[in-house]
């Protein structure tokens, strides 16, 4: 005998009661966007727990995802900031006692996070090709070693050379390059030069000392 509208209706009621009895699933949440995808959402009575510890953890990756995209936001805003140093050129005026890095003959801008207390312009190719001429080099306010670039002044007279002091208190301002050792210079201990040191000049490397 066929079964009417309604009984068919009762009928599918009950097996839908009973097969979420069986299956633990509750309800099912559609969400359609534009007919596109639809996202289902199932939950159960006995996996509460389970289902806020999902929640929780979802939320932690969230705060950790974002706090990434904070963090590389935060990073990508700092190396687009600048500040400036001065900038010293070829010609110094001497005075007494250190020289004043305030006072450079102009300004240069850097990153914010870069290093850097000065700049000074190379002239010459004394130091090529490491410090082309012309090029601008950063420095810091530091006493050089043995084997570093300086910025440094004798008797008024601007040098950016490879510093090396032997046990004498001699010391010796070598070009890096050797085909121009005719720009070197001594200073010797005995003598009565003024030597002021602006700082060591940054460089990707160390240099070998020269052996002539």
């Amino acid at each position: 005998m066929a079964l009417s509208e309604e009984e068919k209706r009762i009928r599918r009621n009950e097996r839908q009661r009973e097969y979420e009895k069986r299956t633990g699933y509750a309800a099912q949440a559609k969400y359609q966007k534009k007919n596109t995808k639809i996202f289902t959402l199932k939950y159960s009575y006995n996996t509460d727990a389970k289902l806020i510890d999902y929640l929780s953890n979802l939320e932690n990756r969230n705060n950790y995802i974002r706090d990434l995209v904070y963090a590389d936001m935060e990073s990508a805003h700092r190396e687009h900031r600048t500040r400036v140093i001065p900038l010293f050129e070829n010609r110094f005026a001497a005075g007494p006692g250190e020289p004043d890095l305030g006072t450079g003959l102009g300004e240069y801008e850097i990153p914010e996070n870069q290093r850097g207390d000065f700049a000074i312009r190379v002239s010459g190719d004394s130091m090529e090709p490491w410090l082309p001429d012309g090029s601008i080099q950063i420095g810091v306010r530091e006493m050089p070693r043995d084997g570093d670039v300086a910025a440094v002044m004798v008797d008024g007279e601007f040098f950016v050379k490879q510093i090396i002091m032997d046990s004498f208190g001699n010391l010796y301002l070598k070009s890096l390059n050797r085909k121009r050792k005719d720009m070197d210079k001594t200073v010797w201990a005995s003598g009565e030069n003024r030597v002021l040191c602006f700082g060591t000049i940054l460089t990707r490397e160390r240099f070998p000392l020269p052996l002539d």
